[in-house]
């Protein structure tokens, strides 16, 4: 990509600019624009600027606007741009979307009598349950989203050709999930 930037720049003369990444041995993650200009003499400069920190931030920036801070899970607003997608995708690709809603009964009673931090435990307890019910679907449907809608409220999306047999076969695992009383 580089080399072409180069090419490209030298031959046109318009500006061009290359993201990427660089991992180091110790795991360490750096972010890099280089920007590619022409000058009169046909010379191309080429300018690296470290954008790990402005990288940071936009995916933190992301996930804040994406992500569930208390579950790790896609929000609301992930959801519904996911559902949106997978409608649009299921139409084209001949395929239909199962939407499991899952509400937990009487949540707002275990917030009232034991506290808010109880409650959010719970609330993580219970993503990760759904999260493990549906990881050996997930290996098999690539199509399957799970969401915290908000609250006590839990969104299951799954594209398929067979979404509504899978969603029956999904629902009952879930259920199996939850037979155990969270402690």
């Amino acid at each position: 990509d580089a080399l072409y930037s180069i090419g490209q720049t030298a031959a046109d003369g318009k500006q061009r600019s290359l993201d990427y990444r660089d991992s180091e041995a110790d795991g360490t993650r750096h972010s890099y624009e280089l920007r590619f200009t022409r000058r009169e003499g046909g010379d191309v400069v080429i300018v690296r600027q470290d954008t790990t920190e402005r990288t940071a931030a936009a995916e933190h920036i992301e996930r804040l606007a994406y992500m569930d801070v208390l579950t790790g899970l896609p929000n609301r607003q992930r959801c519904i741009e996911t559902a949106t997608a997978m409608f649009s995708d299921a139409h084209e690709a001949g395929e239909a979307v199962a939407v499991m809603y899952l509400d937990l009964n009487s949540f707002k009673r275990v917030n009232d009598t034991f506290g808010h931090s109880v409650g959010d435990a719970v609330l993580r307890i219970v993503a990760t349950l759904l999260e493990r019910a549906l990881e050996p679907t997930k290996l098999m449907i690539p199509h399957l989203s799970l969401a915290r809608f908000g609250g006590d409220e839990f969104v299951v999306l799954l594209r398929s050709r067979d979404a509504r047999s899978l969603a029956g076969r999904l629902a009952q695992t879930i259920c199996t999930a939850f037979d155990k009383a969270i402690e």
